[in-house]
């Protein structure tokens, strides 16, 4: 399966939920997912970056109230920190990556 067509798939299955015909269709099946879609949102802890130390690891955390999952992370939970900077500002951030796979870190 290519990334697109897993993406594709997971965005169709995840409104599964709020289908009320198909809810009915498939009875209490989908119950606990629809739950879930009503987890509070968590905002990541936001940083500034002096001499910033990031780990990519390996970790279970929960993704909603009582659901844990693993995650890889390059923070405490399920979404890494918020690093913020001024424009122009000189940084020096260390990633070490404890991940069985190569990765990368994702900038925006």
């Amino acid at each position: 399966m290519h990334r697109r067509d897993f993406f594709r798939l997971a965005g169709a299955a995840s409104a599964l939920p709020f289908v009320p015909s198909l809810r009915r269709s498939f009875g209490e099946s989908l119950a606990p997912s629809f739950a879930l879609a009503r987890a509070p949102l968590v905002f990541p802890p936001s940083v500034r970056p002096v001499n910033l130390a990031l780990d990519a690891r390996v970790r279970t955390v929960d993704i909603a109230p009582g659901v844990p999952a693993e995650v890889w992370s390059s923070g405490n939970g399920p979404i890494g920190m918020t690093i913020e900077t001024r424009i122009a500002e000189s940084v020096q951030i260390t990633l070490t990556i404890v991940l069985p796979e190569l990765t990368i870190l994702h900038w925006h």
